[in-house]
């Protein structure tokens, strides 16, 4: 099983979310128009970590507002 995940507003992204104009292009290539948030990423490892996912095998999830679908180079 894979997760893929795209930017998370975190303290790793300091100087990202401090540069307004980075920020901005990188917004505008998430069709869901904000960053990630960590109870995001905690809420599918809790899933995935529960009885409720025990059937699910082999499966990639990609979290990441639609980054990966709607990704422009900067």
């Amino acid at each position: 099983m894979d997760l893929y995940y795209g930017q998370i507003e975190t303290p790793i992204n300091t100087k990202l979310l401090n540069d307004p104009q980075k920020l901005g292009a990188l917004l505008q290539n998430i069709p869901l128009g904000r960053l990630g948030q960590p109870k995001n990423v905690a809420s599918l490892v809790t899933f995935l970590a529960s009885s409720e996912a025990d059937y699910i095998t082999s499966s990639t999830f990609f979290m990441d507002g639609g980054l990966l679908w709607n990704y422009q180079e900067q």
